[in-house]
């Protein structure tokens, strides 16, 4: 005898009913909640709670941010000229009268032990005989003629004094004759007697690296950033062989240069400071598992000394 199945309409309206039944569970329940946090604490009625974040960020004891690291900073300028200053003095806030004169000291010094060490093997006409100590004002138009120099482009120093009438440009000899600009080739930012190329404690930066310890030291004493602070590489094109060059594909100026990591303010662009990237050289003596990022962000932070000062990094 065939029993009767159950109609499938039965089967529907009684998993309906009791799903039914279980939310009406789940509403009283909730209201009852509801109804002992309501009557625990008073909700402002001005309050919208549609936009409200339900997330609450919590730290371990170890991560818990320190009140004494709130950013409270006076941000922007100091010392800076007045409103109606030549461009000339906002760069004699980097390059200071002391920082020229000891570029002075140093490049006379290196000439004058360059001579002594090989007076024997310089030609009679040679122009380094016409040498005479140089002054501050001179380091200035030299400078000056090198800044001109990346703005004018031409194939050779000689065409920079040429006279020809479609290739003059008057500027150059009105500031500095050609042979004098040649024979300050004995530039010098340090001392002369460095250790050479594999020759122990030598340093690729060595030679470069005061007028990079100028512009730190410059660049934090005359502006206080904001909080928001950007990490990113640069890279200056040279044709010089060096062990420090490093080629960079997603720069559109230069590919091959000397790297550079900076530390800017995200609103301004203001570099606050820089150091040369040396490759494999910049490791730690001691391993750590903290990556590359964190030892540029962290050493340029100490180079600034905005550590521990409540400022955002970002690398980029």
């Amino acid at each position: 005898m065939e029993e009767d199945s159950p109609d499938i309409d039965d089967l529907t309206s009684d998993e309906s009913d009791f799903a039914l039944d279980e939310s009406e569970d789940d509403v009283s329940s909730s209201e009852e909640v509801e109804g002992e946090s309501q009557s625990e604490v008073e909700l402002d009625p001005d309050l919208d709670l549609r936009h409200a974040n339900p997330w609450v960020r919590t730290y371990s004891p170890e991560d818990r941010p320190n009140p004494d690291h709130e950013f409270d900073e006076d941000c922007g300028p100091r010392d800076a000229p007045p409103p109606d200053a030549k461009p000339l003095d906002y760069i004699l806030l980097f390059f200071t009268l002391d920082f020229l004169a000891s570029v002075v000291t140093h490049t006379n010094n290196n000439a004058t032990a360059f001579i002594e060490r090989n007076r024997a093997n310089i030609r009679p006409k040679s122009m380094v005989h016409k040498w005479a100590e140089t002054s501050v004002a001179e380091i200035k138009a030299f400078f000056a003629i090198i800044v001109n120099m990346g703005l004018n482009r031409k194939p050779t120093i000689f065409s920079y004094w040429s006279t020809k009438g479609s290739q003059a440009t008057p500027w150059f000899g009105n500031v500095m004759p050609r042979e004098r600009f040649q024979l300050l080739k004995f530039f010098h930012l340090t001392r002369a007697n460095l250790p050479r190329p594999r020759e122990q404690g030598y340093d690729a930066c060595a030679r470069f690296q005061p007028i990079i310890d100028q512009f730190n030291n410059m660049s934090r004493r005359h502006y206080i950033p904001r909080q928001e602070l950007s990490v990113d590489e640069s890279l200056i094109g040279t044709k010089n062989r060096t062990q420090l060059i490093q080629y960079l594909p997603n720069k559109h100026h230069h590919k091959w240069g000397i790297k550079l990591w900076m530390l800017c303010e995200s609103f301004t662009a203001y570099v606050l400071a820089c150091y040369v990237y040396r490759g494999k050289r910049d490791r730690p003596a001691i391993q750590d598992n903290k990556g590359l990022a964190h030892r540029v962000v962290v050493s340029l932070l100490e180079m600034g000394n905005y550590l521990r000062k409540g400022y955002k990094s970002c690398f980029l």
